[in-house]
């Protein structure tokens, strides 16, 4: 009888085919059990299937309540950016300016009559610049000596403007200058001059006859009495040049006096505080000196440099002061239904010869930018309990003149509208 081999423990290798789990039951739901198990298809837990379906549910009603949120939120912050046409204004004001006051007053009705305190101001200056000479034609004639001698046996007197003719090639023609007395067998040096401006007669030493001789008699004294020079002619020309006259200066005084009035205010502008303006027509310039620097009048360059110092004397007044009063006229003047960016105030001077020793009346142009009113509390009213859409819509009907739609944001974002009583509507008026 062959003998069985028992193991009290089992191989690993068979562990998974032996040992199965303990199910309680008959004996048919046991080798069930263990026949499923084997197959690796184990039933559904009934208790697994009912956590996911309530976990979908759940998710649903979250995404749900959400919604319903979203729908009925409101927002308790609302912000309008409004983007209004602006067109420009100017107008001109006639104003009167006095050094005895130094308040402005504005309580008159009628404010043509109002009054601008001004302050005196005074400075010294210097401009300088350069300057073309004037351009002037240069006849200038040869000059120099010749020596006169006298062979004959009496003396001789010539008269002043005696001709001399050179021997030079081609001849030139000179004349003295002053009457000529030569004694006998003797000579004397006469200055002479050419007949013409020219650089030709810059000639050297040489010969000279007297042809006025040939006239008189004897017929030697044409041979006896003749000239010499010793050295060469100069000075003689005939030329374009540029040259400092009396009208060169006369104009770069003038042109410098003009340019002193043009840089005049900016300098004094530079001077004064910040919170004063220099009224243009209340300045005065007089000359203290005036001279070129580097030439005199009558000498040859082409170009000098002319120098003026002047005093200037202006009024300033404060800027304040004109702008209130701008602002004063503005409002006097500008519609209703009209509002103005105070910002976008300039104002000018216009030309004036008004002027007198201690008050001036000038004309002032303002200019400023102006745009169709805004009626704040009305947009506040529409935007109780409404959609970004329909406050845009409602806004367009009571702005008018806007560049773009209205730009509504809720606070928070995701709000779908208004709150019947939100905490803040704020109201943005963009000018760019």
């Amino acid at each position: 009888m062959a003998k069985q081999k028992i193991y009290d423990i089992i191989p690993p290798g068979k562990r998974e085919k032996t040992l199965l789990p303990r199910v309680k039951g008959n004996s048919k739901d046991v080798i069930d059990k263990n026949l499923d198990i084997r197959n690796g298809e184990e039933k559904s837990n009934p208790a697994f299937i009912f956590s996911k379906k309530a976990g979908f549910l759940i998710a649903v009603l979250i995404v749900f309540a959400l919604g319903f949120y979203w729908f009925f939120s409101s927002a308790k912050l609302v912000k309008i950016e409004l983007s209004p046409e602006l067109n420009p204004l100017t107008f001109n004001a006639r104003l009167s300016f006095s050094t005895s006051t130094d308040e402005l007053d504005l309580s008159s009705s009628d404010l043509s009559q109002v009054v601008i305190p001004a302050v005196p101001v005074e400075i010294e200056e210097t401009f300088n610049k350069q300057f073309f000479s004037s351009e002037v034609a240069i006849e200038e004639k040869a000059e120099g000596t010749i020596r006169v001698y006298n062979k004959h046996s009496r003396s001789i007197s010539l008269v002043a403007g005696t001709r001399f003719l050179s021997s030079s090639e081609p001849t030139r023609q000179f004349h003295s200058k002053d009457k000529i007395t030569i004694s006998a067998g003797g000579y004397t040096d006469v200055s002479v001059i050419a007949s013409e401006a020219d650089k030709s007669y810059n000639i050297e030493a040489c010969a000279f006859s007297i042809p006025g001789l040939r006239n008189y008699s004897p017929p030697e004294l044409y041979y006896d009495v003749f000239g010499r020079s010793f050295s060469k002619m100069e000075g003689g020309r005939k030329d374009v040049t540029h040259k400092v006259t009396e009208q060169a200066i006369s104009e770069a005084r003038e042109q410098l006096l003009e340019l002193s009035r043009e840089e005049i205010r900016p300098i004094l502008q530079n001077k004064v505080a910040p919170d004063y303006t220099i009224l243009d027509n209340a300045i005065q310039i007089n000359i203290i000196q005036a001279e070129p620097l580097d030439v005199e009048v009558g000498q040859e360059a082409d170009t000098f440099v002319y120098q003026i110092r002047v005093k200037a004397v202006a009024l300033k007044a404060k800027t304040s002061f004109l702008l209130e009063f701008a602002k004063s006229y503005i409002f006097s003047t500008l519609p209703a239904n009209k509002e103005f960016i105070e910002d976008s105030l300039t104002f000018s001077f216009l030309p004036d010869e008004g002027r007198g020793e201690r008050e001036l009346s000038a004309d002032l142009e303002f200019s400023t930018k102006v745009y169709y009113s805004i009626d704040r509390d009305s947009l506040k009213e529409i935007a109780r309990g409404r959609s970004r859409g329909d406050i845009s819509k409602y806004a367009l009907e009571i702005c008018p003149a806007l560049l773009c739609p209205p730009k509504i944001e809720f606070s928070p974002f995701w709000a779908r509208r208004a709150s019947i009583r939100p905490e803040g509507v704020e109201i943005e008026i963009n000018f760019e």
